[in-house]
């Protein structure tokens, strides 16, 4: 499984969010800046962070972006979701599983995928954004 770059930058995102804090905002420019990313696909992410409830957009001369959800309330299985719609180990347990001849209900290595998928995802909804900036200055409100 290899993880595209808008998750990594999502986690990234998420947390120069946190470090900023509950009453600051961070521009996409500037959260772009600090993840090292475009405006632009920051600008994506960021999209995809507020349809998801985890970020506000504001707007006006102090606007940006901040977080609404507490960082112990999002996990990365949360972030696998949003970005990339969970977790699939190979291409037969995702969206081209009907391009494989094979039927699914006589596949092994399918249900045995889905099943190691399954275990992978019920690991990372237990692992928080908070147990990644454990110790750092943080929005413990948000």
């Amino acid at each position: 499984m290899k993880l595209s770059a808008k998750t990594k930058f999502a986690g990234k995102i998420l947390c120069e969010l946190a470090r900023a804090g509950c009453d600051s905002s961070l521009s996409a420019g500037a959260l772009a800046r600090l993840a090292g990313v475009s405006v632009k696909f920051a600008e994506t992410v960021l999209v995809r962070l507020r349809q998801a409830g985890m970020v506000e957009s504001l707007r006006g001369a102090g606007g940006g972006y901040r977080l609404i959800r507490p960082l112990d309330g999002i996990s990365l299985g949360d972030v696998l979701r949003i970005m990339e719609g969970g977790v699939i180990l190979d291409v037969c347990c995702g969206k081209k599983a009907n391009d494989c001849p094979r039927q699914a209900d006589k596949c092994e290595t399918r249900r045995i995928l889905r099943v190691l998928s399954g275990k992978l995802m019920d690991k990372l909804n237990r692992v928080s954004m908070e147990d990644f900036l454990r110790g750092e200055r943080r929005c413990s409100g948000a």
